[in-house]
């Protein structure tokens, strides 16, 4: 008995001591949906090199390139896309590492699949992984000292962006009615993100009257935060390839869904104008309200209840490097 109560004591002790150290609250320190970014891409130090030897013709020194990229949003990447191109007169790439699997992207680059998982309870930092690809510089031949050439790196992916924040909804408009309201109908304000590279920045909020009811209007505000290009979600694949992409390609965002209590866009009872947001300037908004005599005005005078947003859409990164190439011959 004396043992057992030994043991409960280190057990209890041991959880105090990890509940208390980050390891024991991962979310304490890190809140999975803040934040504008999602994916994050860069060069592995040294990988490329600042400096290579272009050699002579038909001579092979292989060089590598190491590109780290990682998930620091809320959501899972599926089905994303990594390109890298090079000049084509200058350089050759000869593959990405083994385990992965290539698809061909015209002459001057390839591209790899991957997928992500987002930032969890598990993992509050995201998943990351490090992919490698040999290249094969060529000659620049015998009257040329050195070349100036780009790396040039490319991520395309599906992401979504979701906010949730209380709302007010206010059926008695004029104040006709003697009892006390138990909230306003203000608008609503948000900052730091959710943890997506488009944010909701604001939600203007109205109720507008009716002939015995009245509409909740949401004029709902988004900005692209993430540093990189917002792009119609059925082009990521044209995106991280050789195929063009037009005006109404990129700055589009999907307005899946827009809910508060038992009404939602896809139940019909809302309709957003435009349901496809166009940026200008990286910024943009849709006005959603509820269909006209839906709500009633002597229904609950006020109540509070959560306004719930979803939004889609692809997302692009881009990376560079410039890689200075010396001709072997020339030293």
């Amino acid at each position: 008995m004396k043992n057992t109560k030994i043991i409960i004591t280190i057990l209890f002790a041991a959880l105090l001591l990890a509940s208390c150290t980050p390891w024991g609250s991962p979310n304490k320190y890190v809140s999975i949906f803040t934040g504008t970014k999602a994916l994050t891409l860069g060069f592995l130090k040294g990988l490329p090199p600042d400096e290579i030897y272009a050699p002579e013709a038909n001579e092979v020194m292989p060089f590598q390139v190491g590109v780290e990229i990682q998930n620091q949003g809320s959501k899972d990447i599926e089905g994303g896309y990594l390109v890298l191109a090079v000049e084509q007169n200058f350089m050759k790439i000869m593959g990405w590492g083994s385990q992965y699997d290539i698809t061909p992207i015209g002459a001057s680059g390839e591209r790899i699949a991957f997928s992500l998982d987002g930032k969890s309870d598990i993992n509050p930092y995201g998943q990351k992984e490090l992919y490698t690809v040999d290249i094969t510089p060529l000659s620049i031949g015998d009257q040329r000292v050195q070349h100036t050439a780009n790396l040039v790196v490319t991520a395309c992916y599906d992401y979504i962006t979701e906010m949730s924040r209380d709302v007010c909804i206010d059926t008695d408009i004029y104040n006709v009615n003697p009892t006390e309201k138990t909230c306003q109908a203000n608008d609503i304000s948000v900052s730091g993100g959710q943890g997506a590279p488009v944010e909701v920045t604001l939600v203007e909020v109205k109720m507008l009257p009716g002939q015995g009811y009245v509409i909740p209007q949401f004029i709902i505000h988004v900005k692209n935060s993430g540093g990189g290009q917002v792009l119609e979600s059925s082009k990521i694949s044209d995106a991280c390839s050789s195929l063009p992409l037009t005006y109404d390609d990129i700055n589009v965002i999907d307005v899946d869904e827009v809910r508060f209590s038992r009404f939602s866009t896809r139940g019909g009872q809302i309709e957003c104008t435009p349901d496809k947001i166009k940026l200008k300037n990286e910024e943009g908004k849709t006005r959603c309200q509820l269909r006209p005599g839906a709500l009633s005005s002597s229904d609950i005078i006020t109540y509070t209840t959560p306004l719930y947003v979803k939004l889609s859409y692809g997302y692009s990164h881009t990376i560079s490097k410039q890689v200075l190439m010396k001709n072997i011959l020339a030293d």
